[in-house]
């Protein structure tokens, strides 16, 4: 069968594997070609903020309507989308899978409660520094299908805002950078998504002790509140301690990725995560309660553990001498290590193995330091310079670093 002879559908299926520019010269190459580039270049449009408004023009006057073709809309560029352009977005896109909206200050409730009405399908949703409130949230709770949902530095949001959210099949919730989070309401409404396998509440404060208990004690029936977990991120609080994270950590056995970020924990709650069978990345970057032996245990008691963060804990690359920092990154540099990847991570595991059957002093294993931020006096002169003011724009990177690409 010569390619002419494919049908129109299998076609576009072979030009997805295609940079969009090579699909645009696809489309010139005859009616059928063209036929099946158009669905594929306007199934996820990349556009400058300076072609909305051709975009936009297209979406109202071609014929078919091209955007029953998009399933995937992005827009990242600041003041650009306002209610009006984004009701006429909606309005075109009947199919709309994912949208993804960055810093759009301009956007209210007025367009984006009404998501539910024009975009029945929608599976994704990723909101920044929008100006929604409760009512959004309402009526985003008719989205049957949705299942990705990121809700990061949205200021008018309330303590019950997940509350109608909680017969959506969401899988994945990320409300970083959130002030509106408490334990009495977010907390207690959490302990509704049965689904939920991604949980990131990374910056912010008002995530504490109490909070991770209420979303650690069983339901009446004896069930555990998001007993599907397997990747959770916190950071930025010290009133999160040993007996919160370990009483977390002990109802929620299937993590495979756990990120703790500037918490009150020790060697303690490293004894707990070392119970975690699954665990693949863990992160204690900012807590200075853990301790290299602490660490050890881990890595050893964690046959699929891959990277581990040690970002400003105080570790010391000498802690680690079976391990090669030869080929470190730049950003890697100096006596402190940052984190301890894959090969690096089995370089620990198996000096551990003759370390582990030696006895140990006591204070190598139940008596981590004092929990205070390292000083100058405790490191090598220079290392911990600026400790409190670097700590939160390393956990912004972090979010930068999670934020879905391009």
């Amino acid at each position: 069968m010569r390619i002419f002879e494919l049908p129109t559908e299998l076609l576009s299926l072979i030009l997805t594997f295609l940079d969009q520019s090579d699909c645009y010269a696809c489309a010139l190459v005859s009616k059928q070609f063209y036929a099946a580039s158009i669905p594929v270049l306007w199934r996820a449009p990349v556009l400058h903020h300076s072609a909305l408004a051709q975009f936009f023009h297209c979406l109202e006057q071609a014929q078919p309507k091209l955007g029953t073709f998009v399933r995937l809309f992005r827009i990242d560029s600041p003041y650009v989308l306002d209610d009006r352009t984004c009701l006429l977005l909606l309005r075109s896109v009947p199919n709309l899978e994912t949208l993804l909206i960055y810093e759009s200050q301009d956007l209210t409730d007025k367009s984006l409660s009404q998501l539910s009405r024009y975009c029945p399908q929608l599976e994704e949703l990723y909101l920044d520094g929008v100006n929604i409130s409760y009512r959004s949230i309402h009526h985003l709770s008719l989205c049957r299908h949705l299942r990705k949902l990121t809700l990061q530095s949205c200021p008018n949001l309330l303590p019950i805002t997940l509350f109608p959210l909680a017969n959506c099949p969401i899988e994945y919730l990320d409300i970083a950078s959130s002030r509106w989070l408490d334990a009495e309401n977010t907390a207690f409404d959490l302990r509704s998504f049965h689904h939920l396998t991604h949980l990131d509440v990374v910056c912010c404060r008002s995530v504490c002790s109490r909070f991770l208990h209420h979303i650690s004690t069983p339901h009446e029936d004896g069930t555990m509140p998001l007993a599907n977990l397997r990747y959770f991120s916190v950071g930025g609080s010290d009133d999160i301690d040993d007996e919160a994270l370990i009483t977390f950590v002990q109802s929620h056995a299937r993590l495979e990725q756990l990120t703790i970020l500037m918490c009150a924990v020790t060697d303690l709650s490293l004894g707990a995560i070392q119970r975690l069978s699954n665990l693949r990345h863990l992160d204690i970057s900012y807590c200075v309660g853990v301790t290299a032996n602490g660490v050890r245990q881990v890595v050893h008691a964690c046959p699929l553990l891959e990277m581990i963060g040690l970002k400003n804990t105080g570790i010391l690359k000498t802690d680690f001498p079976e391990v090669d920092f030869s080929q470190q990154q730049p950003w890697s540099m100096g006596p402190l290590i940052d984190r301890l990847e894959i090969e690096q991570v089995e370089s620990v595991r198996v000096a551990s193995i003759p370390w582990l059957t030696q006895p140990q002093p006591v204070s190598a294993l139940s008596s981590p330091p004092p929990l205070h931020p390292p000083t100058a006096a405790d490191e090598p002169e220079g290392v911990m310079a600026n400790f409190i003011t670097e700590n939160f724009q390393y956990i912004q990177d972090y979010l930068d670093a999670v934020a879905p690409s391009s």
